[in-house]
């Protein structure tokens, strides 16, 4: 602490040194009272310990759950196919956006919708219409 001083800094840097101290992740324990140390071995000993303490519910109710499963194996139910949009939707629903309103994630304003709004209205409402079909969205 001696050599320490506020005239070269040498306080400043000494601060800065305990300040900035960042540990050494230690190695894990297994089970067997070995070390485990590299990246695999520490998520093996992970997985070891997660899946001995997140153990599921013996199961109570047997009827139930037998209920619950083949609800879950059986068919989706058919539905009639939705509406398909229009141009004439399309083209009136873009009309209405307020010019002034701020862009969403894909940056595209108002008044560019309105710009291609004759090109937009004849292809748009079937790739909603399609999306729409789609049971998932890849």
């Amino acid at each position: 602490m001696s050599s320490l001083s506020p005239k070269d800094q040498s306080l400043w840097t000494a601060t800065k040194r305990l300040l900035n101290y960042h540990s050494i992740p230690s190695p894990l324990l297994r089970q067997d009272n070995s070390w485990a140390r590299s990246d695999e071995e520490k998520a093996e000993v992970f997985h070891s310990h997660i899946s001995s303490i997140f153990q599921p519910f013996p199961d109570t109710d047997p009827v139930h759950t037998s209920q619950v499963y083949e609800f879950l194996d059986s068919p989706l139910p058919l539905a009639l196919p939705p509406r398909s949009f229009t141009p004439s939707e399309v083209s009136f629903i873009i009309s209405r956006i307020p010019n002034r309103k701020s862009p969403g994630y894909d940056l595209i304003t108002a008044p560019i919708l309105n710009t291609f709004l004759e090109g937009l209205s004849f292809s748009l409402p079937t790739y909603l219409t399609r999306s729409l079909e789609q049971p998932t969205f890849l």
